[in-house]
């Protein structure tokens, strides 16, 4: 698994956990539904500044930045 697909998987797991909609995140991070969406496929990589507030927002592990910094 690459680290744009494991990044994909624990963004999308972390938002399924929360019981958070991509819409609702998106607001919060002021992006896009669609956006969160294209994060959740691996067809995107959030900003850094996203991955950061997503930390905050959905007790997002930081060693998955760590990860996906490392490759």
């Amino acid at each position: 698994m690459s680290a744009r697909q494991f990044l994909a998987r624990e963004i999308r797991l972390a938002r399924e956990t929360k019981r958070i909609s991509r819409a609702a995140l998106g607001k919060a991070l002021f992006v896009s539904g669609e956006l969160v969406a294209a994060w959740e496929t691996g067809r995107s990589i959030p900003r850094p500044e996203h991955l950061a507030s997503m930390i905050g927002l959905l007790d997002f592990r930081p060693e998955i930045v760590s990860r996906l910094l490392d490759e």
